[in-house]
């Protein structure tokens, strides 16, 4: 699966969270506004972008497939 997170805006387009959707850490940083915000996120793991940084709002974590 490659590696890749999610973002989501207000209706203005302002920048709110950011979602991992791989099941390894993502880490880098995000150019939003002109400034660069580094990050590092977990699978399902939510980050709240707020005072020009991001914070942890929720870790769900990987949730695996089960088979009966």
């Amino acid at each position: 699966m490659p590696t890749s997170l999610l973002g989501f805006t207000d209706r203005e387009g302002q920048l709110k969270v950011i979602i991992g959707m791989s099941v390894r850490e993502i880490q880098g940083a995000m150019i939003y506004n002109n400034q660069e915000i580094p990050f590092h996120v977990k699978g399902n793991e939510y980050l709240t972008y707020e005072n020009s940084k991001f914070s942890v709002e929720r870790a769900i974590g990987v949730v695996n497939p089960t088979y009966r």
